[in-house]
């Protein structure tokens, strides 16, 4: 069988197997099921190729146990995790009043430098992430007022989180270094 029918017979099974793995930790706004289910098809194809016969395991138990580790491996890649707890993660993610849950270290890195600093780091994450890094800086880092900005100018809710998320991301990462 090629891999395209493959895809197809089997796409109901992985998409039910990334909801499961989907639900069961927290994940930074952009991750999607979809995405969980891709990583499972691709690690299943691989498994089918690397399957002993020989090993006492069927087939079918070694493929599915391949592609759900595979996708809950990645899910712990996206969340910047090295345990498999429930925890939040190390993503930026919100507080009760809407502030990422990280943001003190951006705010702080933000105050304490000049303002050629803070705008040349500014030019360099634009270019990524279009107005995300500005729109949370106009809002005071609070993200319901970001992704408010945001989605004045055309983007979905989700989106607009993904792309304050990913801003959050780079200014931290600014932050430390």
């Amino acid at each position: 069988m090629r891999f395209d029918a493959f895809a197809v017979a089997t796409r109901s099974d992985w998409r039910k197997l990334a909801q499961y793995v989907y639900r069961k930790w927290p994940l930074p706004y952009g991750v999607e099921a979809e995405d969980i289910a891709q990583e499972m098809l691709l690690a299943a194809w691989i498994a089918i190729g690397k399957w002993d016969p020989t090993r006492c395991v069927k087939l079918q138990t070694y493929v599915v146990w391949c592609a759900v580790t595979r996708g809950k491996r990645f899910v712990h890649e996206q969340r910047n995790s090295c345990h498999r707890t429930a925890g939040d993660g190390r993503f930026p993610s919100l507080t009760k009043d809407g502030i990422l849950s990280d943001v003190s270290e951006v705010v702080a890195w933000y105050e304490s430098q000049d303002e050629y600093t803070v705008e040349a780091a500014l030019l360099r994450m634009r270019a990524r992430h279009d107005d995300g890094v500005q729109a949370l800086i106009d809002s005071g880092c609070v993200v319901r007022d970001a992704v408010a900005n945001l989605r004045t100018r055309g983007l979905k809710k989700r989106e607009a989180h993904a792309v304050v998320a990913r801003a959050i991301a780079d200014l931290t990462t600014e932050a430390r270094a």
